[in-house]
């Protein structure tokens, strides 16, 4: 038994089966619906994989914690909490493009190091406290955040 050489496809299933790689497309969109998020995490786990296809693009969870370590790094410096919460544009800002922060976004919101939150301007909401009062002056004035958290 020697070692056996891999052609690329199978070294990205490999991965892929090993949680390193994932497919855009399987990652749960942040800005859909509630409904939406939970019928794609049931579909996830009830369908088989479907092999990895070259329009597909990948996302290396490798890299994408790595470019949160740098970015929570970075805004550790001006916040005292284990909790940010920024703009969408400041978050896009941290990429090279808008499709990588898209992904990124995906990603972390699965894995709950980050949330999407908008508030229209039909929706009612009530200021219970100062955080919420907080949350609300940053939607008057950006109606997309995220909340990032810092901490492990």
């Amino acid at each position: 038994g020697g070692i056996t050489p891999l052609c690329l496809p199978q070294v990205l299933e490999e991965m892929r089966a090993d949680g390193d790689i994932l497919l855009k497309s399987e990652l749960i969109v942040p800005t859909a619906g509630g409904l939406y998020q939970l019928v794609k995490r049931v579909s996830q786990m009830a369908i088989s994989r479907r092999p990895i296809v070259q329009e597909d693009i990948l996302v290396f969870r490798s890299l994408v914690e790595e470019r949160f370590e740098d970015i929570a790094t970075q805004l550790r410096g001006s916040h005292w909490t284990s909790t940010c919460v920024i703009t969408t544009t400041k978050f896009n800002s941290f990429f090279y493009g808008r499709e990588d922060a898209h992904a990124a976004l995906c990603y972390l919101t699965q894995r709950g190091k980050a949330r999407y939150l908008a508030i229209r301007k039909e929706d009612p909401v009530e200021v219970h406290d100062f955080l919420f009062h907080f949350l609300w002056l940053c939607f008057s004035e950006f109606p997309h955040v995220l909340i990032l958290k810092l901490g492990g």
